[in-house]
């Protein structure tokens, strides 16, 4: 009743921009780095129009990272940071955050650096992350800037209002 459709009648939903599941998953199958890939491993993830498979979400993402797609390598390694009980997890995320920075990928940077802040997956290092969320701060990433102000830096109100400024909510 709430698609408004009559007994007997479906319409299916779409699953990524490719179209339905089968269509999605065909794309994806062709090209690992593709936007319907990743669209078909948010959709396992979250469970919107399939069932939610997060393994399936997860293979997917990784593979798309491995084929060269920064914001596939970003999902994957917010996945493993996710599921991080196991110390191999973090390491691999902190992996995947730095090709994806090093791809041009901003969240990966500040993914990175997040984990150089907190010692997760790699070795505590403050200077390299606020170096790094710095040098993103400044090329336009409003999350750079407020994660830089959460890590005590004396400027932390002029960061917030550059992040506020920058679109960036709390």
């Amino acid at each position: 009743a709430a698609l408004k459709e009559q007994p007997g009648e479906h319409r299916a939903v779409p699953v990524c921009s490719a179209g339905g599941y089968q269509a999605c998953k065909a794309a994806c199958e062709s090209d690992q780095a593709g936007k319907a890939c990743l669209e078909l491993g948010a959709a396992y993830l979250y469970g919107t129009g399939v069932r939610r498979r997060a393994a399936d979400a997860s293979a997917i993402f990784t593979a798309a990272c491995e084929a060269g797609n920064a914001r596939g390598c970003v999902m994957s390694a917010v996945h493993h940071v996710a599921t991080s009980a196991r110390g191999r997890d973090a390491r691999v995320a902190a992996e995947q955050f730095e090709t994806a920075c090093s791809l041009g990928e901003e969240a990966g940077c500040v993914g990175r650096a997040r984990l150089e802040l907190e010692g997760i997956g790699t070795y505590r290092d403050e200077g390299s992350a606020k170096k790094g969320l710095e040098a993103a701060c400044g090329g336009g990433a409003p999350i750079a800037c407020a994660v830089l102000a959460g890590a005590d830096a004396p400027e932390a109100k002029s960061l917030l209002e550059k992040a506020c400024k920058g679109g960036f909510k709390a």
